[in-house]
């Protein structure tokens, strides 16, 4: 089995909506300024209870979820700063060890109003929700696909396709590892 050829994926055959439409019919009020966090670290716990539920977690491990947020302006001045407000949040990124983009995953998130997880509440609309917050999202993930670990990486923006730089390839670590980042408010 190992030797047979890993498919690849065809994104622009996945990707069937139209992002700038979808994000433009998503609300998000002054009020939910936090709704992108919360999206994502949502995604981040799901992933870890997939992974959990598919056997997939060593007996005793635990997930994790890291969060960063990175401000405009120089780690040394923010530091020494009482007022940070002047030094607006520029990018949010969230780490976890959870199933990963697998195939599932990765046609979820590029099939509009997605029910993968609608048994446990999903809705499908996160991407869209973080992308009125952020101009574009990128997701690094490395997964399993049974035969070995596989790396992806993606970005979704808010224009017509939405979908780009989207790469795929056997990789190097052979550990379950997630991260999405927003990138510029």
């Amino acid at each position: 089995m190992a030797d047979e050829a890993i498919p690849q994926v065809d994104i622009e055959k996945l990707a069937t909506i139209n992002v700038a439409n979808k994000i433009r019919n998503t609300s998000l009020s002054k009020y939910q300024g936090l709704m992108p966090l919360y999206e994502l670290i949502s995604n981040s716990i799901h992933a870890i209870d997939e992974r959990k539920r598919a056997g997939f977690m060593d007996e005793g491990a635990q997930g994790n979820i890291i969060v960063t947020i990175i401000r405009n302006g120089d780690p040394d001045t923010l530091a020494s700063i009482s007022d940070d407000d002047k030094y607006p949040i520029q990018s949010i990124v969230v780490e976890d060890n959870g199933i990963g983009m697998n195939d599932e995953n990765l046609r979820s998130f590029t099939e509009a109003d997605s029910d993968h997880k609608l048994s446990i509440g999903g809705k499908g609309l996160g991407r869209f929700v973080c992308l009125k917050a952020f101009k574009y999202l990128s997701v690094e993930s490395t997964y399993h696909n049974g035969v070995g670990f596989r790396y992806r990486q993606i970005k979704l923006k808010n224009s017509k396709v939405g979908f780009e730089g989207f790469q795929e390839e056997d990789s190097q670590r052979s550990e379950y590892r997630t991260i999405c980042t927003l990138h510029e408010i």
